[in-house]
Order: structure tokens, then C-alpha cells, then sequence
């Protein structure tokens, strides 16, 4: 193996598992370095038990339990930290409040001996409430404050430490002022703002030049909330224009928050045609909003390029899932009328998350049109990844009029279908359902009233039944819990290879069940539209279009 090109020995390790790895590593030193640049190049820190995360599906990165991080800090040497090139914390602080500081002080340690440029990203946000980010930590740890001569003023000035900051590619920062007090950087390509709220009116920011020189050189820019967002924009409108490849943007029109984001006002300080990816997080409760806000921002971006956009990734959010019926007008309208665009036929990555509401049904004197959506996803040859993450909640409900038939969601989905294996899960559901009512109740159930009816189908009409299909929906969507998480506060889906999804082995037998009963003829409706498509996530059916089609 010594004598092996190193790019064979890397594509040898990615099909050994991690404890043969390892043991790979002790044979020699050769070997050693290799696995060592595997093990520690991208570590992510979750807090799963041990099965839980077996059940992770995400390629290139180490898995390591938020209660081990003392032994990982403990074991990484000056040999091993060189290797790292990205960290993703997962964790989240709730009962159990995770220390990341033992993390936070290895880095500063080892940044001050050797420069390794590391994109560190934490998504605990009670970590972030506590203003706790590396960058953070470093800046604290290097200022130094100084009293003037008549001891009545402290400043803090920061000291020679602080250019253990700049090996960092990316800031997280909790107000614009903060700029002022970082160190001038070549390696930040990577801005999150992430302010919550202001509490008495909004600031207003005096900005350095070196302030202006590190937004300058961004090449993403996540805008966390409204707040963010809106104070970013004043502070930079008519000083700059920023020519990013990554953006994120959350915008609320309310009666509260009445001046909406438009095209006009981001354009003026992002050229939204030199784009790559995009999210948009927002909603519209204002009842009077005659402008249509979330209509008219992608009807006027459309209409002001006559050019193709380079944009390879889109994400369209509900932000906070608000379910105002005007709110929600506009994004369907968005979907069916405005959105798919021959602007964005180099599309690649579609993530929608318009409904993600806790159960089906909620909705459903809203129009919408699968067969105008699906014509609308044939403007995107390219399109590759499809994510409908809120797919079973509320997408679904729209399936029967799809298919041109009055039965229920719920018979369509599991009573269509008569083959052995889907006879057999139906048995399954039909002893289950019962077994979870009891435990919900604790009293026993009537098993005769099951044994009387044909066991081989579903009684969709039984309140029972349609209680433990939301419970089996729930758990399909609890697979997405990571793409997911904090995705109103400080999560975005632009990163969705750092957000590892969950694979339950004991939900295969519905995904088979909802297939052979319905979706995969609307799966095939979807592959007509969009022939290059190859993955589906909906709402936590992960479907293969080439496999699944081929079989």
C-alpha cells in the first residue's frame, strides 16, 4: 500500500469502516498521515446516541458525539490539527448544556504555532445566544484593555493573538459593530450576522475601512433574520456592492415590519446576477400588502435580466412557516406562476419548505396546481436535487385532484396497492396503530373491530389510524431534524452537505407502501418535466430516480 499512488490509498479508505481505519493507521508512518488526513479533514459533533448515529447518512466527514469532545481535545496534536479543515457542531444545548470552550482553546493554542485556514461553523444556538463563537472567543482572548492616564476611560486594543483569527474562513459576528473590532483578513470568505432583535430602535453603525475592506471580499453572506437583513442593508446601501456567490436573506412584511424586501433595495448592494446560490427566507402577513412582496421580488428579478443567471442552488423558505392565507397565496402563486423561470434553467439544487406545519389538512381550501407545478419544473433541464421537506404535510393533500380522483390522501397513499408486500405492511400498520393507541391511552383496544374488517386494508376512516399515520409521517420528517434545525434562527440549506440526514431501516416498508400505491407514478409525472432529475427528498422519502425507475 506504501507504493500505491496516494490518490488510490484516499479512494481505498472511503470503503473501510472507521475502526479498520484506524487500525490502518497504526501499521506505519506513512500510513498513519493518510488516515490521520482522512479521520480529521471534516469532523462534525452531534448529539446522537451510538445507534442514532449509524443511522446518519453524510459522506467526507468524521462523526463524533458532543460528549466526547474532551477526549477529541485531549488526543489532537500539532501533527493531527494540521489535517482539519472544517468543523461542523450539530450539537444542540437544551437540558444538557454542551462546553465547547476546551475546543475553542486548542485552536487559539495551535493557530499561534502554525497558520491552517479552517472553516468552523456552530449551530448550537443557545451556544450563539451566549455570544459564544470561535471567533469571538479568539478576539475576547486577545485584547488587551488599557487605562488612560487618569484611569477614567478603558479601551481595548487587540493584541498580537488576534492573527490567530485570520485563519478562520469564516465570522460569525452578533451586530455590524463588531467589524470594527477584527483584524484585517485575507482568508474570511464567510459572514453570518446573526441579530435577533433590537430592543428599543434600530442602531446605527460607523463603520471603519477595514470594516468595509472585509465585507468587500466576501464571497457568502448569510443575513440570519429580519433584523440582520434590514440593518445590513442600511448600513451598506449607496457605499457598496458586493459580488458574492452565496447569499442568504430573511425578510418579514408585516403591519409591525411594513417596508418589504425588494429586488431594487438587494440588488443595490449584492449583484444578484453574479449569484450561484440563493435562499430566501420570508413571509408576508400583511393583509394589505398591495404589492405582492414575495410575488414581485422574483417577478422583478426575472424581468431585469436578459441573460441566463449562473444560479446553481435555490432555496425558498416560509419563513417561521407563517400561515396567514395571504402569505401562503403568494408562494403558491410564487410556485406555480412566477418562480420557474428560463432566467434559472442552470439550476441544480431546489430546496421549497412552504408548509411545514405539524399536521396534513390544515390548508386545504388553498388551491394548488401539482400538474402547473410539474410544467413549471420542465424550465429547468438541469435540475438535479429536488427537496420538499414539508412534502407530507401539506404537498400531499393536493395528490388526489393530481391522479383526478375523490378518495381521501390517506387512502391514496396506502390502500392502492395489493401485491404481497404491501398486504403484509398494511397488517403491520393495522396491529401497530392499535398497540400505539393503547400506549397513548393507556386503556386496551377493541382488536375485534380490526379482525371483522379486511385486515389487508387500511380503514382511513378510523380516528386511530389517521393518528398513527401522522405519527409515521412525523417520523419520516424527524429524519430531516439536522437540514432542518434552527433553519428560522441560523441554519441555512445553502450548506446542505454539512447537514447529515437520518435513515430509519424501520420506515422502508411505507416508502414501498406510498410508492406502489400512488407516488411513483408521480415520481415518473416528475421525471417527464425533469429528465435529468436524480434525487428526491419528500419530506424524508429519499428516492434514487435512476434506481428506483430502472427497478
Amino acid at each position: 500500500m506504501e507504493r500505491l499512488p496516494e490518490e488510490v490509498v484516499e479512494r481505498l479508505l472511503e470503503y473501510v469502516d472507521k475502526k479498520d481505519v484506524i487500525a490502518l493507521g497504526r501499521t506505519n508512518s506513512v500510513l498513519r498521515r493518510k488516515v490521520n488526513e482522512k479521520i480529521y479533514r471534516q469532523i462534525m459533533i452531534v448529539d446522537l446516541s451510538d445507534e442514532e448515529r449509524r443511522s446518519l447518512r453524510v459522506k467526507g466527514f468524521t462523526v463524533m458525539a458532543a460528549a466526547n469532545i474532551g477526549k477529541f481535545v485531549a488526543g489532537l496534536s500539532a501533527a493531527t490539527f494540521q489535517h482539519i479543515r472544517k468543523v461542523v457542531i450539530l450539537s444542540q444545548s437544551t437540558v444538557q448544556e454542551w462546553d465547547y470552550s476546551a475546543i475553542f482553546r486548542k485552536f487559539f493554542e495551535q493557530w499561534k504555532r502554525v497558520r491552517v485556514p479552517i472553516r468552523f461553523v456552530n449551530l448550537d444556538i443557545n451556544s450563539l445566544r451566549r455570544m459564544e463563537s470561535l471567533n469571538g472567543y479568539i478576539r475576547e482572548g486577545s485584547t488587551h484593555y488599557i487605562e488612560d492616564e487618569e484611569e477614567n476611560e478603558i479601551s481595548g486594543q487587540l493584541g498580537d493573538e488576534a492573527h490567530a483569527m485570520v485563519n478562520l474562513t469564516n465570522w460569525m459576528i452578533f451586530d455590524l459593530q463588531e467589524l470594527n473590532e477584527l483584524p484585517p483578513s485575507r482568508s474570511l470568505e464567510e459572514l453570518s450576522v446573526f441579530e435577533e432583535s433590537h430592543f428599543l430602535s434600530k442602531p446605527q453603525y460607523t463603520l471603519s475601512k477595514n470594516s468595509f475592506r472585509l465585507v468587500h471580499n466576501l464571497r457568502a453572506l448569510f443575513l440570519c433574520s429580519p433584523e440582520a437583513t434590514s440593518t445590513f442593508i442600511d448600513t451598506f446601501q449607496g457605499r457598496t456592492k458586493l459580488r458574492l456567490e452565496k447569499l442568504s436573506v430573511t425578510s418579514v412584511h408585516s403591519f409591525k415590519n411594513s417596508t418589504p424586501l425588494t429586488y431594487p433595495t438587494l440588488n443595490s448592494i449584492v449583484d444578484l446576477s453574479r449569484l450561484q446560490e440563493f435562499e430566501f427566507k420570508a413571509n408576508c402577513s400583511y393583509n394589505s400588502c398591495e404589492t405582492q412582496c414575495i410575488i414581485n421580488f422574483f417577478r422583478g428579478w426575472f424581468a431585469s435580466t436578459r441573460e441566463t443567471l449562473p444560479l446553481k442552488k435555490l432555496s425558498l423558505i416560509n419563513y417561521k412557516s407563517h400561515s396567514s392565507v395571504n402569505n401562503l397565496t403568494q408562494f403558491n402563486y410564487t410556485l406555480e406562476n412566477v418562480l420557474f423561470s428560463p432566467c434559472i434553467s442552470n439550476l441544480q439544487y431546489l430546496y421549497l419548505n412552504i408548509n411545514d406545519l405539524a399536521r396534513t389538512g390544515v390548508n386545504e381550501g388553498l388551491d394548488f396546481s401539482f400538474h402547473t407545478f410539474l410544467k413549471g419544473l420542465a424550465y429547468l433541464p438541469d435540475l438535479k436535487t429536488l427537496v420538499i421537506p414539508d412534502f407530507l404535510n401539506e404537498w400531499i393533500i393536493h395528490l388526489p385532484r393530481f391522479f383526478n380522483t375523490d378518495i381521501s390522501t390517506f387512502n391514496l397513499l396506502v390502500n392502492q396497492c395489493n401485491c404481497a408486500g404491501c398486504n403484509a405492511t398494511r397488517e403491520r400498520f393495522n396491529i401497530d396503530s392499535r398497540l400505539h393507541a393503547e400506549s397513548v391511552s393507556g386503556e386496551s383496544q377493541d382488536a375485534t373491530a380490526s379482525s371483522r374488517s379486511n385486515t389487508k386494508k387500511i380503514d382511513t376512516t378510523v380516528e386511530a389510524n389517521l393518528k398513527y399515520f401522522h405519527h409515521i409521517i412525523s417520523r419520516f420528517k424527524r429524519q430531516l431534524r439536522f437540514l432542518n434545525r434552527n433553519l428560522y434562527t441560523i441554519n441555512s440549506v445553502l450548506n446542505y452537505e454539512e447537514r447529515p440526514l437520518l435513515s430509519y431501516s424501520g420506515l422502508d416498508e411505507y416508502v414501498a407502501l406510498f410508492l406502489h400505491s400512488c407516488l411513483l407514478k408521480f415520481v415518473q409525472n416528475l421525471k417527464l418535466s425533469c429528465p435529468q432529475i436524480e434525487k428526491l427528498n419528500l419530506g424524508g422519502i429519499y428516492l434514487n430516480t435512476s434506481t428506483l425507475l430502472n427497478n
